[in-house]
């Protein structure tokens, strides 16, 4: 086996961020965050007006579908979204606006944070052709 460093990912990979940091907002929607880097990313939403369990399941089966939705957990106690997906395949506003198709008001939470490249990415690096 190989050891691949970060200079050979970004080399491999020259548009992605191995920075876990808070996207930048641009011109003040949700969907105007910068998306120049291609990856997972977490999203935590606000959702009102759940009663029960049929609420949560309901929004995770509508949106779980979604493509670009990687995993989706709704929290009734809460009343909040957790959401990875690809921002490259679908954005923050097309996410909300789903949520609120099925009526339920939501909000974004927290800003959306890439997730750090796990052991599965890296190895998938590592096999990649030059």
């Amino acid at each position: 086996p190989s050891i691949v460093n970060a200079n050979q990912i970004i080399e491999l990979l020259p548009d992605l961020s191995l920075d876990t940091g808070t996207l930048e907002k641009k011109s003040g929607t949700c969907e105007d965050y910068s998306l120049a880097q291609a990856g997972e990313v977490m999203l935590k939403m606000k959702i009102e007006g759940m009663s029960c369990h049929s609420c949560t399941s309901t929004i995770e089966g509508k949106i779980g579908k979604l493509q670009g939705v990687q995993r989706i957990k709704v929290s009734l106690d809460n009343q909040e979204a957790t959401i990875v997906y690809q921002p490259h395949l679908i954005t923050v506003e097309e996410i909300k606006k789903q949520i609120e198709a099925v009526g339920f008001p939501a909000f974004i939470k927290k800003q959306p944070k890439y997730l750090k490249l796990g052991a599965i990415d890296i190895e998938r690096l590592k096999n990649t052709p030059v």
